[in-house]
């Protein structure tokens, strides 16, 4: 007698049928995967094309690691519930998203931390102090008891700027995406519902007030922001303490990238209000209820 199991509709099924449904799907996944990989690897190769900055690193699909949301989570609890990261051995660990165009977004944000700027310090031992990924800086300091840890700065200004330019790249070529099975529509939707909301937030209030108050156009201003995260060219974090005034850094530096807790949701609430605020002897003020 053929033996028979049943899927969660109660529909009979041959088992070796169902191995082959299964295989299927795998592979289509897989291909779907290949294809949206080489999409956000040419969208990259056509964005520092107009940009003029040479493009020294590849995304050959053996750099990328899919797993599910539950999976990444575990392996990766400090970073519960983002959707992919970029890892210290250059590859990349991805959340496998029902949804292509939510998927690609995240492609695009990952490899925009591939490209950015990379750079290491070690003392006379060999040690590694310090470190410099685009924007973010993370500094080795060691506690009492001889236990090194890793303290990050200015990581959530990073995050919004990785994830504007992925934003802003995947609007600009939204066009060419039908063949990929992305529809306009549908990356609009993604695009809504983006990641690291607060920090684009920030960056964006901080554009539009250097732009204001240097008299100079919104796009040059975000070109200088988006270059320097591939080049090193960063001369223009110094005006965010001349422009919003003395100890604006400091503020910006405490926006936190993935807040967890109620109270860091807060915090970024008022770091935001902080880059909002029009009257400098305000946001003077306002500085003690921040740090």
């Amino acid at each position: 007698m053929e033996q028979y199991i049943s899927n969660r509709e109660g529909v009979l099924r041959d088992p070796s049928i169902e191995g082959l449904l299964l295989e299927k799907v795998s592979s289509e996944t897989e291909e779907e995967r290949d294809r949206l990989i080489t999409l956000a690897g040419s969208v990259f190769t056509e964005h520092f094309r107009r940009l003029e900055i040479p493009l020294q690193k590849e995304f050959p699909k053996e750099r990328f690691r899919f797993l599910s949301q539950q999976e990444f989570d575990a392996e990766f609890p400090r970073l519960e519930g983002a959707l992919g990261m970029h890892g210290v051995d250059e590859d990349f660990v991805i959340v496998d998203q029902n949804k292509s165009e939510e998927l690609f977004l995240t492609l695009l944000h990952e490899m925009t931390h591939d490209v950015a700027v990379k750079k290491s310090k070690f003392d006379v031992n060999g040690k590694l102090v310090s470190y410099i990924n685009g924007y973010m800086v993370g500094k080795i300091v060691t506690d009492s008891a001889g236990k090194s840890n890793v303290k990050l700065h200015f990581d959530g200004l990073n995050e919004g700027v990785v994830e504007m330019t992925a934003l802003r790249v995947a609007a600009r070529y939204s066009d060419d995406f039908d063949d990929f099975g992305i529809s306009k529509e549908d990356l609009g939707k993604a695009l809504t519902g983006h990641q690291y909301k607060d920090a684009t937030i920030v960056v964006s209030s901080i554009v539009s007030v250097l732009a204001r108050e240097t008299n100079s156009d919104e796009l040059e201003i975000w070109k200088q922001i988006e270059r320097g995260q591939y080049t090193g060219e960063m001369a223009w974090v110094y005006e965010v303490d001349r422009v919003f005034g003395r100890g604006s850094l400091r503020v910006l530096d405490s926006l936190i990238a993935w807040p967890k807790t109620d109270a860091e949701e807060g915090h970024n609430k008022k770091v935001l209000k902080y880059f909002q605020l029009k009257d400098a002897d305000e946001r003077a003020t306002f500085q003690s209820e921040i740090y």
